[in-house]
């Protein structure tokens, strides 16, 4: 797990050039605490909201590696693969400490998240990629999510990305059934979440995952084996830990549907 490293967010530049805006962004903030131009890439420190945060340019596209594991992480984004190929440089976001895991963690998300969103939005930037979780967020999407609530459920889904898997259903009628597990839960507390195989829509498994997960962070929940959880009447979860999940031998809070009422369509 990685709960001592900095919280980091990579904002994808189209243009290299925009170091420029970057350095004039910088110097109109009236939180700004300094301004290092002795390195060969500027450093601009920030305090958001009392948390120190800096921006440091790169010159540079994500590497290789990092870029075709974000682009298969983003299925559901099919123009992930164009908008990194169009990358040409890069704006790392991220704490100035390492940040223990507390309740600190929460601060330091939304510190680095706000200073990102401002970059995003004024450089025009392609996309932000958040290296704890995988996830490569379009630009519009964090910025409508960051003017939420203050962690609003649509932030959390840039925190915590969500894989998917099918599964073949043990029922009579055959049906593939979806299962997840997220990525970057872990660093809020101990555990990562998977959905266990079911018959419900991707969006719809997507919210129940999004809801535990915004549960857990808002409130710092201890759960155990055996609890149940619920977004509303018609969907009851119940929960079991576990030592690994699907993709991982990090612990797990499983989840299973233990009751299920029809929705009405509105």
């Amino acid at each position: 797990m990685d709960h001592d490293n900095p919280v980091v967010a990579i904002v994808l530049l189209k243009e290299a050039s925009s170091i420029q805006q970057v350095l004039e962004l910088g110097e109109t903030q009236n939180t700004i605490t300094e301004i290092n131009r002795e390195l060969s890439v500027p450093l601009i420190e920030y305090d958001v909201a009392g948390t120190s945060v800096s921006a440091a340019f790169d010159p540079n596209p994500l590497s290789e590696p990092i870029a075709q594991k974000a682009i298969e992480e983003a299925r559901t984004w099919p123009e992930a693969t164009t908008v990194l190929q169009q990358c040409s440089a890069c704006l790392v976001i991220g704490t100035n400490e390492v940040v223990p895991k507390s309740a600190d963690i929460v601060e330091s998300y939304r510190a680095v998240s706000k200073l990102a969103a401002l970059y995003a939005e004024k450089v025009e930037a392609l996309a932000l990629y958040w290296p704890s979780s995988g996830a490569l967020v379009p630009t519009d999407f964090f910025v409508e999510a960051i003017q939420e609530d203050p962690i609003s459920i649509g932030l959390i889904g840039t925190w915590v990305h969500i894989k998917w898997y099918r599964a073949d259903s043990d029922k009579p009628n055959g049906r593939v059934q979806l299962a997840a597990s997220t990525k970057g839960l872990s660093r809020f507390g101990d555990r990562e979440i998977d959905f266990l195989p079911c018959d419900l829509k991707a969006s719809e498994v997507a919210r129940q995952i999004l809801f535990v997960a915004r549960y857990l962070i808002e409130t710092g929940a201890e759960i155990s084996s055996g609890d149940t959880l619920g977004l509303d009447d018609n969907m009851i979860l119940r929960a079991t830990l576990s030592d690994h999940g699907f993709s991982s031998n990090a612990p797990v809070i499983r989840l299973s549907i233990e009751k299920q009422h029809a929705i009405k369509s509105p």
